[in-house]
């Protein structure tokens, strides 16, 4: 299984230029930004062209040491919570729905058309749908999948990503989640399975 968090500097560098400009009185202050805006993005195309690369070569590894009857399954991470500082949230300046939608964007527009990954396991977009939902946070620090009710998810959306079974009727949930929040976790995942870059409620 494989799992590549989305890491943009896009946000960060739009947000450096902007507070850059901002009481900037001369033309020498708005040309040093403009400058260092445009190595800033010169850096995010490096960072991407570089990640593209260490990608494909870590896939054909695992591809070229793999069984032959392995599947590959690409587990499309989830985002942290909205009140929980790490790095790629920081980055977004705490936009949690912008994050998830480039990391979505990122799976659907490249991950999706890599040949040789047998399946897309849509975690993100089902933890995102969970959260429409009062159940609780679904992380037990901000960022790892709480180990009831986030991780039941998790694995209810892996399960139905490779077996495509009936998962409706699954009577067994982990010790802690109630059955409403058991029909909430079969709902978000069905869900994101019939739209997996998309948000659904």
């Amino acid at each position: 299984i494989l799992s590549i968090p989305g890491i943009i500097f896009s946000e960060a560098t739009l947000s450096y230029l902007n507070l850059g400009l901002q009481g900037s009185d001369s033309f020498g202050n708005i040309l040093s930004n403009i400058v260092i805006y445009t190595l800033l993005i010169l850096l995010e195309l490096l960072f991407d062209i570089i990640t593209s690369i260490l990608f494909i070569k870590f896939f054909n590894i695992v591809k070229e040491n793999a069984n032959s009857n392995a599947k590959i399954v690409f587990n499309m991470t989830w985002v942290g919570e909205s009140d929980f500082e790490y790095g790629e949230l920081i980055t977004y300046n705490g936009n949690q729905i912008k994050l998830y939608q480039d990391i979505a964007n990122l799976t659907k527009e490249y991950v999706s058309k890599i040949k040789g990954i047998d399946y897309i396991s849509p975690t993100g977009t089902a933890i995102q749908n969970a959260r429409l939902y009062d159940i609780g946070k679904l992380t037990r620090d901000g960022y790892h999948l709480s180990l009831d009710t986030g991780r039941y998810i998790a694995s209810l959306t892996l399960l139905k990503t490779i077996t495509n079974i009936n998962i409706d009727n699954i009577s067994w949930a982990p010790e802690g989640v109630s059955d409403k929040v058991k029909e909430v976790s079969i709902k978000v995942v069905n869900d994101a399975i019939n739209n997996p870059f998309k948000v659904t409620i």
